[in-house]
């Protein structure tokens, strides 16, 4: 039984209770008659959206949804370029809608061999790099970009992004060229902190 059917069902047998109701939806929905929805939010659902929809919803106004999530914002974001590799369309957008937010221009690809023609193309700040992708994946791409910039001089920070962090992962990547690596799903707060300590190293190494 989907949501709508769920909805439905429960209008039917008045169980909702005058309760609210929030639709999770991947894509447009139009109204539905039958079906008392109050509001709805798109996936993947961030905590500020949810937050501030709770807040209308409920009329509540509090500290915790008046916040700012505190990230890298201002001169040190506004326009830094960031290659984000991923094959996940809820994980592109995941990260592409952070990013964006801090200030930070974004580029996305799907596989490793489009991450490093994406590299030969434009100069990037950072790469966030998945670590399994079609056609290549992150570790190999890596190690290509690192390759490259034997020729090319100079070196972008790459974050792995990887699914479940096993015992030798932080090795290989680092094997790999790789600088951090943080898990998924992705969590705000780890992904500006990662992002933080990588560009402050980067700024370090160019003023020695």
């Amino acid at each position: 039984m989907d949501g709508i059917a769920f909805l439905r069902a429960a209008h039917e047998r008045n169980l909702t209770g005058g309760a609210k109701i929030v639709l999770l939806s991947s894509g447009y929905f139009p109204p539905i008659a039958d079906c008392s929805i109050d509001r709805s939010i798109m996936k993947p659902v961030l905590r500020d959206d949810l937050l501030a929809l709770l807040a209308d919803l409920f009329h509540v106004v509090s500290s915790a949804t008046k916040a700012e999530i505190e990230v890298p914002r201002g001169s040190s974001s506004k326009g830094l370029r960031i290659l984000v590799a991923e094959d996940n369309p809820v994980n592109q957008k995941l990260a592409q809608r952070m990013l964006e937010r801090s200030g930070y221009t974004v580029t996305v690809v799907s596989n490793g061999l489009e991450a490093i023609s994406a590299f030969e193309q434009g100069e990037f700040a950072l790469i966030l790099m998945d670590g399994q992708m079609p056609e290549m994946d992150g570790l190999d791409a890596a190690k290509a970009i690192r390759r490259l910039e034997l020729i090319t001089g100079g070196h972008v920070p790459i974050i792995a992004l990887t699914a479940q962090a096993l015992n030798g992962d932080r090795e290989r990547f680092l094997a790999a060229g790789m600088d951090d690596y943080i898990s998924k799903p992705i969590q705000q707060r780890e992904l500006f902190d990662s992002i933080e300590r990588a560009l402050s190293r980067t700024i370090t190494e160019s003023t020695k």
